[in-house]
């Protein structure tokens, strides 16, 4: 068996992604004493889930302080100015400084820098930031995950889908959005002549694909969707399911199951109900593990670090963070236990890169039989 990967979709926007806690558990929002906003212009908002715990704006810090702001953390909190207004083409840019670096915690927490956003104050706010780290570290990655496939004597396994054109404008909120046709219209070729579709979640940047297949009744019969994946789909996506879907049976998946000659599924519940990693066993002995978005990037596994707090409750909610949490911190113990295992998360272009030099894997799908 040989691994051929696909980059179904290239997009323009970069979205600093940095890699929070490390991967011990829950943490707590601590409430700060004399809290609230007191720099002159400024407002804010919590967490929404902050929120159902108790927690209001006045538990977090924002105070001027020097000819800049001081923050003390507490809930995860968004700030902005109304008066802070650019359009066009701009830079955003702060400096950062800890005096009292990692003496509150055990592991680097991240800075977020607001660049823009829209409704912000209400429910329905959405933004974009970027974040650093007060040990110097960082990450850039790109909202389009990758497709992949691998090519076997009983024919090919396809791991994920990737998305539509209308669901990537959706997901990069820009008017230079980008959208790669040609590689998406390979990626649907290919599921239609492969022997067995899955997708490691219910996002619907890994199975856009599969909602909008052309012929669902030609996939119904090579897909592999879970019972848990199709019983999260109607809370982690608003697009319509396909019926020929509901009629399909669904995979039990409780433990690890082949699925394929040298393909196995693996239940890893917590980023969503259905979340799912596949471990590979080519032909030549190389193994690897296809995480999905346990980890957006691999620098997270390396460092045992997940998505911050902030991240994951502002955009996304349904993620089990402690359950995320240890399954990184599995990972990343696994990952020097076995060197040799090549672990492979969907969204780290710059990672996957390096895979297509050193030969491993290809940036293309390639088509077998009707």
């Amino acid at each position: 068996m040989r691994l051929v990967t696909g980059y179904a979709v290239a997009v323009a926007v970069a979205m600093l992604v940095p890699t929070g806690m490390g991967a011990q558990g829950q943490e707590t929002a601590r409430a700060v004493a004399g809290g609230g906003i007191t720099a002159p212009g400024w407002t804010g908002k919590i967490d929404a889930n902050e929120e159902k715990n108790g927690q209001t704006l006045n538990n977090a810090k924002l105070a001027p302080e020097a000819g800049g702001l001081h923050v003390t953390t507490g809930p995860a909190t968004t700030y902005w100015n109304p008066a802070n207004k650019a359009s066009g083409n701009y830079t955003v840019k702060a400096t950062f400084k800890e005096p009292k670096y990692m003496n509150l915690n055990d592991h680097p927490h991240p800075y977020g820098i607001f660049i823009g956003g829209n409704d912000m104050g209400t429910d329905a706010q959405s933004y974009l930031y970027c974040a650093a780290y007060g040990n110097g570290q960082f990450i850039v990655r790109g909202f389009g995950p990758a497709a992949f496939q691998l090519n076997g004597p009983m024919g090919a396994v396809i791991i994920d889908s990737a998305m539509d054109q209308a669901t990537a404008q959706q997901a990069q909120r820009g008017d230079d959005a980008k959208f790669d046709a040609e590689a998406y219209a390979h990626v649907i070729e290919a599921m239609g002549s492969a022997s067995h579709v899955a997708v490691t979640h219910e996002h619907g940047d890994h199975i856009g694909g599969v909602l909008k297949f052309p012929l669902p009744e030609r996939l119904a019969e090579r897909l592999v969707l879970t019972k848990q994946q199709y019983e999260g789909l109607s809370a982690t996506t608003k697009m319509p399911i396909p019926p020929e879907y509901a009629a399909i049976p669904h995979l039990d998946l409780t433990q690890p199951t082949r699925i394929a000659p040298g393909v196995v599924m693996i239940p890893a519940p917590g980023h969503t109900r259905g979340s799912a990693m596949f471990f590979v066993r080519l032909a030549n002995g190389h193994e690897l593990l296809f995480i999905g978005d346990i980890a957006w990037a691999m620098s997270n596994v390396r460092d045992a670090m997940t998505r911050p707090r902030f991240v994951q409750q502002f955009y996304m909610s349904g993620e089990d963070r402690a359950a995320v949490a240890d399954q990184i911190r599995a990972l990343h113990n696994l990952a020097q236990a076995e060197p040799a295992l090549t672990i492979i998360p969907a969204h780290d272009d710059a990672y996957l890169s390096e895979l297509v030099k050193q030969g491993l894997i290809k940036p293309q799908f390639f088509v077998d039989g009707p």
